[in-house]
């Protein structure tokens, strides 16, 4: 991925094979998130922050969530 730091924004550059593997770690966090809702081994705080920065990733890359799979996709027509 290249990020380029303009003045008022930055602009994330990225091959199609980098953005899938970071779709595949936003799914690999999200699937973490569920295993430690069930087992309760951390503190609450630790897992709020968890959760904020998955939605905030997921924010950033304009995924969408599927419900057939249980995981975030990429809508290919807004990325091509």
């Amino acid at each position: 991925m290249k990020v380029k730091h303009l003045k008022n924004k930055i602009i994330i550059e990225s091959n199609k094979e980098d953005f899938n593997d970071l779709v595949t770690r936003i799914n690999e966090l999200s699937n973490l998130l569920n295993t430690i809702h069930e087992i309760n081994d951390l503190y609450l705080s630790d897992i709020t922050t968890l959760e904020k920065l998955k939605y905030q990733v997921v924010n950033l890359l304009d995924l969408n969530w599927n419900s057939d799979n249980y995981k975030y996709v990429i809508e290919e027509n807004k990325h091509e």
